[in-house]
């Protein structure tokens, strides 16, 4: 598989890979029936692999950008940088995308679907 990113966009699997390292450490260590806890992982996980790109997005944003003097038009022009990107799309839409996959994934566990080993032949 080939990754492609821009600037900072590689911290979207690297986020993506701590979510999922949450949702195994809440799928095995809560204490409630197997059930619960196959749909808790999936959803705890993509909630912090999201919540965890937004911020560190809105804090790369935070110093970005630079000031550059039109002088045709005799004003300054701001022009704010995009953080990075992941396969075309902006960081900000991957904090978006990664908890939507976990909703996913917790209700296809919900509903009893396995997401395991595809069947060879």
């Amino acid at each position: 598989m080939i990754l492609v990113w821009s600037r900072w966009g590689i911290l979207v699997p690297a986020f993506a890979v701590g979510g999922a390292v949450v949702s195994a450490l809440v799928s095995r260590q809560t204490g409630i029936d197997p059930h619960a806890a196959a749909w808790l992982g999936p959803l705890a996980g993509g909630l912090a692999a999201g919540g965890g790109l937004y911020l560190a997005t809105r804090k790369i944003e935070d110093g970005s950008g630079y000031v550059y003097y039109d002088a045709q038009n005799d004003c300054p022009v701001v022009v704010d940088e995009s953080p990075g990107t992941f396969w075309g799309a902006p960081m900000k839409a991957w904090a978006v995308i990664l908890p939507l996959l976990g909703v996913l994934f917790a209700i296809l566990a919900a509903a009893g679907v396995d997401l395991g080993e595809p069947s060879g032949s």
